[in-house]
């Protein structure tokens, strides 16, 4: 079971089986058919179409994003439609303890920032986060979270503002939207899991 390539990892023997359950949710990024045909986004083509070649079963979350995938890729094998199982929020997890954690004054409203995965800054050391502006909001804390592979890069400079709190480091971000009002991002995962909880998502497209 994988959510991205085990390419890279292990070889698939011919008695495994392979169930693919991706981790990032919707038909919002393009991918396989739909790449654009330069010498870039042909490897990632040709990887991803060899890539589905070993999948058994892909579990989808809807309808939709299970046409995107047969039409992208050309999987013709089993779907299990299993929705989205990182939308089970802990319910353990009392929001008190969250606004401790981070230090959140309890009469602030809360803003999460969390953009997707950017090719073109991995390789970048101190990475800066253009939502200056956002100090501006007085009655609101602004949580930082990059994707995964960028947390660590990011500058930290931004949080010498107290209005600035650095969350990259929180395990699971669905944690975090317990505990937040207005969530801003792209075409992140996050926009269909915080979606569920029916509060405002602003997108910011990058230029």
């Amino acid at each position: 079971i994988r959510s991205e390539s085990i390419g890279n990892i292990i070889k698939k023997r011919p008695e495994q089986v392979y169930i693919q359950t991706f981790h990032g949710h919707g038909p919002i990024k393009k991918g396989g058919f739909e790449i654009e045909e330069n010498k870039k986004g042909q490897e990632y083509k040709n990887g991803l179409l060899n890539h589905c070649k070993e999948w058994d079963v892909y579990i989808s979350m809807c309808e939709l994003e299970e046409k995107h995938i047969i039409d992208s890729t050309g999987f013709n094998k089993k779907i299990i439609r299993l929705g989205i199982p990182s939308t089970d929020y802990n319910k353990d997890i009392k929001n008190n303890e969250l606004l401790k954690k981070f230090n959140i004054p309890k009469d602030k409203k809360v803003i999460l920032y969390a953009p997707t995965y950017r090719s073109d800054l991995l390789g970048q050391e101190n990475i800066n986060i253009r939502i200056e502006s956002l100090k501006k909001l007085t009655d609101y804390v602004v949580l930082v979270r990059l994707h995964p592979l960028l947390n660590s890069k990011i500058n930290k400079k931004l949080f010498d503002d107290s209005n600035f709190i650095n969350v990259c480091e929180e395990e699971d971000i669905v944690n975090l939207y317990l505990i937040t009002d207005i969530l801003i991002s792209d075409y992140s995962a996050s926009i269909y899991e915080f979606a569920l909880t029916g509060k405002k998502i602003f997108f910011l497209e990058k230029k």
